[in-house]
């Protein structure tokens, strides 16, 4: 069962100096460490990330903060929608999924469910973004479909990072661990 082990309200990383207020919840569903996921789907380039958001702009904000956590641009998947997301994960293994709640079709929780129901998925960490009102409303949804961690909207670039940084380990190349 998941366990919720804290929320941390962050300020904003950019320079406009808004008083945003950025949560984050780390969630645990396995008893393994991140860096314990299988590192043979890891291509030369480093981990490949599967960004699964239908909104255009947000997708490439997330791809783009993934460039800083230093995923290179030909690793980064993206897919507007879970049934796009099926057949590019068809395609090629990734060592991340980040995907949105809202989706049209099947949402990200029931594909994050699907993933979990097959074992050459199973073990990828999945990050959920979602724009639910509070980190509460936000466990209860995602406390049972496997996911490693959620942020709320808006989140920034840093706390991005941090948890992809998390989720992914060693896997990353060691300037990004930063």
């Amino acid at each position: 069962m998941n366990e919720l082990l804290g929320t941390e309200p962050m300020l904003p990383a950019d320079s406009s100096g808004s008083a945003q207020l950025d949560l984050e919840i780390e969630l645990l569903d396995r008893a393994e460490d991140a860096t314990s996921w299988d590192r043979r789907r890891r291509g030369a380039s480093g981990p490949r990330v599967l960004v699964i958001e239908d909104d255009a702009d947000m997708r490439r904000y997330v791809s783009g903060c993934l460039l800083h956590v230093g995923i290179d641009s030909t690793s980064i998947v993206e897919a507007c929608s879970a049934e796009r997301a099926m057949a590019a994960l068809r395609e090629q293994s990734v060592d991340l999924v980040i995907t949105d709640i809202v989706l049209p079709g099947i949402d990200g929780l029931e594909l994050v469910r699907g993933l979990r129901n097959e074992s050459r998925y199973r073990d990828i960490p999945v990050l959920v973004i979602t724009g639910e009102s509070s980190a509460r409303d936000a466990e209860d949804r995602v406390r049972d479909a496997g996911v490693q961690a959620v942020l709320i909207k808006p989140f920034n670039a840093r706390s991005l990072g941090r948890t992809v940084r998390r989720l992914l380990g060693s896997r990353l190349p060691p300037a990004a661990h930063r």
